[in-house]
């Protein structure tokens, strides 16, 4: 899902679920497509959860991956890239 709020300061949060147990990575990058943090690389059950994100970064936009691998199938996977605006 799209984070909420966005715009946001100081702090937004990101919604996404997995429909089976999966590998979840779930990093920041910026406009210049640098990366500029990871706030989850683990393994998950299936169902809805919410990441919190504080950044300690200046105003912008920056866009979060996250990627989904099936925990059981590996060739099972999700990739999906949004953009989130944060305002100082």
């Amino acid at each position: 899902s799209q984070n909420y709020p966005n715009p946001f300061n100081p702090s937004t949060e990101i919604r996404f679920g997995v429909p089976v147990p999966s590998h979840v990575h779930l990093t920041i990058v910026n406009v210049l497509g640098q990366n500029v943090g990871e706030l989850m690389n683990e393994d998950v059950v299936a169902g809805v959860h919410v990441m919190a994100w504080s950044p300690q970064l200046s105003s912008g936009t920056y866009f979060y991956r996250l990627e989904a691998t099936s925990l059981s199938e590996p060739r099972q996977m999700f990739t999906e890239t949004r953009k989130a605006i944060l305002l100082r």
